[in-house]
């Protein structure tokens, strides 16, 4: 850190050589929000929380999972040796859990995917960026 002309202290942005106006621009490129989703492969799984991309293309987001899951009946105790025959019985309830996720583009994707497998992606018909 080194100090400011105009007061104060300036951070690694400012020592990069970065201009106030290129600071303000770079922070109005960072998106946030809040997000909503349902899951495609679990019956009755709903995600609420906030997503942040820092760069276009990259996106993070966290937040609560709303559904249901199936739980062995009172009667049975997990561990517990039991003679029987049929399906155990269960019971449904709704639970709570908390969700971490990492989107990325398309194109992004495909170059990871392509760098970490070997594999090319030149019969694809975009062109990853």
């Amino acid at each position: 850190m080194r100090e400011n002309p105009l007061g104060g202290t300036t951070g690694p942005a400012h020592a990069e050589g970065y201009k106030p106006e290129q600071i303000v621009t770079m922070l109005r490129q960072i998106e946030v929000g809040i997000m909503g989703a349902v899951s495609v492969t679990k019956a009755n799984t709903y995600f609420f929380g906030g997503f942040f991309e820092p760069v276009l293309g990259v996106q993070m987001s966290g937040g609560a999972a709303f559904g249901s899951q199936n739980t062995l009946h009172s009667a049975y105790k997990f561990g517990t040796p039991v003679d029987i025959t049929t399906d155990f019985p269960t019971n449904q309830k709704r639970a709570t859990g908390a969700f971490v996720s990492l989107g990325v583009d398309l194109g992004i994707f495909r170059k990871v995917f392509g760098k970490v497998t070997g594999i090319g992606t030149s019969a694809s018909t975009t062109q990853g960026k």
